[in-house]
């Protein structure tokens, strides 16, 4: 193309650097966009003008080069991000085409190319070419939209101080969502929050779903009761969404915000999501299927106003119908029944998930402490309805996670080592019999502390089974679609490919040791950096210094300092971030056996 007077000439390369480096002739006047106004830069002073005939020359040039692109050569080429920033002006204005790095050919005798993954800039691809959002769009609200603006990843990154783990307002298994701050309008400064999409969302199907996002969080954005979306930005691996700043963070507290909170606040929030959920029902001309109301979801203004966010998921009813059928979104025990057994959505969906929510709000216990104190025989709650399972042991001591130091909570009581030691074989063995003690692999997704309950001699039992999983026979893996688990215990290849083995369950069980080792929960441990991807790295190096700093100097015995950085090693081993660097479950319940039998290092 450099041979093309209207292309930006390439001199030459370097490849002796870290990255390869390209060398073109110099543009005098930089790149048109900036003889543009940006609306989105409203303090800058006004650009230059061009006349008109300078402005016709550069269109001229501009057609020329992309004609000779698609006619030039032996092969049609399709250059797929032409905007203002890919062209360049030299000393006379003349028009310069550059930026070739996303151009595709058209297979020979075709008239087209069809891609899996969209590339382009908002408002300048063609419907045809992949515009995801404006063909969900057209799709759902037949072309109406909300205007929105269009952000830099260079302003967002200076929004939120290069996305700074201290900026971070939610995390979830799906994305992170930064707060931050820009200047519009002569240096006001506008306060906004940042929903950055995890990797693995880098594929046609996810890429559906933040579309689905923009589309219909555009159209909901009027309502006072809905996280307001602001924009989006283009021009990063992954589309991200800028939304307006929730002042009180979300739900996820539930117990915090009901200790604390008067009556007549937490009416008010829940008066406000139903507000937002009836909206969406009713406010449009189709019938809108939130299908993830729950606390994570919900945010709070400096009012306590709430705002529901996370549309991604949320589908239309077809026209005519009072119900559609969709492949299943959620957790089990946690979603209707009708949805559970027939994957059929109704306006009642959503009215169950929210009632769910209420009793959470009303009561300032998760929907899983309500359960359990029905069970425990407690509860003053009538759930006739809901199915009920009987244990044969009373576990006395609670659960495991009383004995381990939380956020916001009073210390807990302390264990020896020997009982952590006991506790962490124990609850080996068990999940090395249910990969192996039966004619099926099963695995377990959801070993945590709080499924561990403990007995009156602080005897270890595994109770939790309703995520668990068989791999089907002659294989070593089974993928699933939705990921299931709880967040910092989902391993690496399970929370980006949805892939479940036998040491999905050892990477699990390998933060439930570290929890054991130290007495203190892993979010009491990690720092917010790991809650941006799904490795452990940042967060490991922090429970080593706190093992080395408080852990072994609690402990007097050399030879239980010895045993400790045995476990520790195992605790490594177990994490691994490569699958198959890691132990089985009956390798790491022998290396615990042999630390307890033999107080010495591992073999």
């Amino acid at each position: 193309m450099s041979n093309h007077k209207n292309v930006l000439k390439l001199l030459g390369y370097c490849l002796d650097s870290k990255f390869p480096m390209l060398v073109y002739e110099f543009p005098v006047h930089g790149n048109l966009s900036h003889f543009l106004i940006d609306g989105n830069n409203s303090k800058e002073p006004p650009p230059p003008r061009l006349p008109f005939e300078s402005r016709l020359r550069t269109g001229i040039g501009i057609a020329n080069a992309l004609a000779y692109l698609h006619h030039g050569h032996s092969k049609t080429f399709i250059h797929r991000e032409i905007f203002k920033e890919a062209v360049y002006l030299d000393q006379d204005y003349g028009a310069k085409l550059f930026d070739f790095q996303s151009s595709i050919p058209i297979p020979d005798g075709e008239t087209h190319v069809d891609v899996d993954l969209i590339e382009g800039t908002m408002g300048h691809m063609s419907p045809e070419n992949g515009g995801a959002v404006l063909e969900q769009t057209i799709l759902l609200f037949n072309g109406k939209s909300n205007p929105l603006r269009s952000y830099s990843s260079h302003e967002l990154n200076m929004a939120t101080h290069n996305f700074n783990p201290s900026q971070i307002i939610h995390a979830s298994l799906n994305y992170t969502l930064y707060k931050g701050s820009v200047i519009v309008n002569d240096d006001e400064e506008e306060e906004i929050s940042v929903k950055m999409f995890f990797p693995k969302f880098n594929n046609e199907r996810h890429l559906k779903m933040i579309a689905n996002e923009v589309a219909v969080a555009s159209q909901m954005s009027n309502h006072r009761n809905v996280l307001k979306l602001l924009g989006y930005c283009l021009d990063s691996e992954l589309p991200m969404l800028v939304y307006e700043l929730p002042f009180h963070g979300n739900l996820l507290h539930i117990s915090e915000l009901a200790g604390q909170a008067p009556f007549e606040r937490k009416l008010k929030i829940c008066i406000g999501i139903a507000n937002a959920i009836s909206y969406l029902h009713h406010g449009h001309s189709k019938t809108f299927i939130n299908r993830d109301i729950r606390r994570g979801q919900v945010f709070l203004d400096k009012d306590y106003n709430a705002k529901l966010c996370s549309f991604y998921v949320s589908i239309p009813i077809p026209e005519g119908e009072t119900h559609v059928d969709a492949d299943f979104f959620g957790t089990k025990g946690f979603t209707p029944p009708e949805v559970a057994k027939y994957g059929r959505y109704t306006e009642r969906s959503d009215v169950y998930d929210f009632g769910i929510l209420l009793s959470e709000l009303l009561t300032g216990k998760t929907w899983g402490q309500i359960l359990w104190d029905i069970t425990d025989g407690s509860s003053n709650y009538d759930w006739n309805e809901l199915p009920m399972l009987v244990y044969d042991h009373f576990p006395i001591q609670g659960q495991l996670s009383r004995f381990l130091l939380q956020r916001n909570k009073e210390p807990p009581p302390r264990l020896p080592f020997e009982t952590k030691l006991r506790i962490g074989i124990g609850v080996a063995n068990a999940v090395a019999y249910l990969h192996h003690g039966h004619s099926k692999t099963f695995i377990n997704r959801l070993i945590h502390s709080t499924q561990v309950l403990l007995d009156k001699d602080y005897g270890p039992k595994l109770y939790t089974f309703y995520g668990s999983i068989p791999i089907p026979e002659g294989e070593t893996h089974v993928d699933v679609d939705r990921i299931f688990g709880i967040f910092g215990f989902i391993s690496p290849e399970a929370g980006v490919h949805g892939r479940f083995t036998e040491r999905s369950d050892v990477y699990a069980f390998g933060v439930l040791l570290s929890e054991l080792l130290t007495g203190k929960s892993w979010l009491y441990m990690a720092d917010p950096a790991t809650w941006i991807d799904g490795p452990c790295a940042y967060w490991f190096d922090a429970w080593k210094n706190e093992l080395k700093v408080n852990t072994l100097r609690e402990e007097g015995e050399e030879e239980t300092r010895l045993q400790i950085m045995e476990c520790a090693k195992l605790v490594e081993m177990c994490i691994e971030e490569n699958v198959d660097e890691r132990p089985d479950m009956v390798e790491v319940a022998k290396a615990l056996i042999f630390i307890k039998t033999n107080k010495t290092l591992l073999p």
